[in-house]
């Protein structure tokens, strides 16, 4: 549920400013162009998607890693807490060496997708030049000839050349907020089932009934138990134990004793 609550504000917080404005700046963009030079401008808007595809491929390979990177840090953190808080137990059944190896599995992976987060990422950035710079050749290309032969002039040229690739990056931004905001949207329902999810045990009930006399004494006989959100799991397994009056009664578990 953290998880999910992290993405919905990663949804509903800038991103949703930064994809109006990405919008804003991709259909101003267009307008200019086609406004100022039809003919170069068309040229142009044909090529956007190029450019679009590869920043959108620079921006999906970069955070798959790196979501993958941070999973794998956040699972070694996890052992790490668990080992640090039942400390006497691992010290008492000599299991430093086996949690050293269990702390060191993830973290080994973490290294390998940093690593190929790294290679991802310089592909996709000269994959993404590559296609910018080619777009750029097309552009002045044909814009050079629209100047000899139909009168364009240079400011001309610019300023719709300009227009649609500003256009087009507005139109990239825009394509990496909306992950975002498909995320956040996706999260916000299985928060919203946690919310009005009823539950089965009404703790303000005043049913049932009250004992008059109790004597402290507490049996459990033969106790299974599992969580609603994992039935399969068994964490009780027929338990068994009597906690008597004014006697402390300590429960011990994997993780030590309360």
């Amino acid at each position: 549920m953290f998880d999910d609550v992290k993405k919905i504000q990663d949804g509903i917080a800038e991103k949703v400013g930064i994809a109006i404005q990405s919008l804003a700046q991709f259909i101003a963009g267009i307008v200019i162009a086609l406004v100022y030079g039809w003919k170069l401008g068309l040229v142009c808007v044909a090529l956007l998607p190029v450019i679009g595809i590869s920043g959108f491929l620079f921006f999906y390979m970069t955070t798959s890693a790196s979501k993958e990177e941070l999973d794998d840090y956040a699972e070694a953190g996890g052992i790490a807490e668990e080992v640090l808080g039942a400390i006497r137990t691992v010290t008492a059944f000599n299991g430093q060496n086996f949690e050293s190896k269990r702390y060191y599995t993830p973290l080994l992976r973490a290294q390998y997708a940093g690593i190929k987060k790294s290679a991802l990422a310089g592909f996709a950035i000269g994959f993404f030049f590559l296609a910018m710079f080619c777009v750029y050749a097309i552009a002045f290309w044909y814009g050079a000839e629209l100047v000899i032969k139909d009168g364009y002039d240079v400011g001309t040229k610019l300023i719709v050349f300009f227009g649609a690739i500003i256009g087009g990056f507005g139109l990239s931004q825009l394509g990496q907020n909306m992950e975002y905001l498909g995320t956040a949207q996706a999260a916000a329902h299985s928060v919203f089932e946690i919310i009005d999810r009823v539950p089965e045990i009404d703790v303000y009930s005043t049913e049932g009934k009250k004992l008059e006399k109790i004597s402290g004494t507490i049996t459990f006989k033969d106790v299974k138990f599992t969580y609603p959100s994992r039935p399969e799991q068994e964490v009780l397994k027929g338990v068994t134990f009597t906690a008597e009056a004014s006697k402390t009664t300590a429960l011990c578990g994997a993780s030590g004793c309360g």
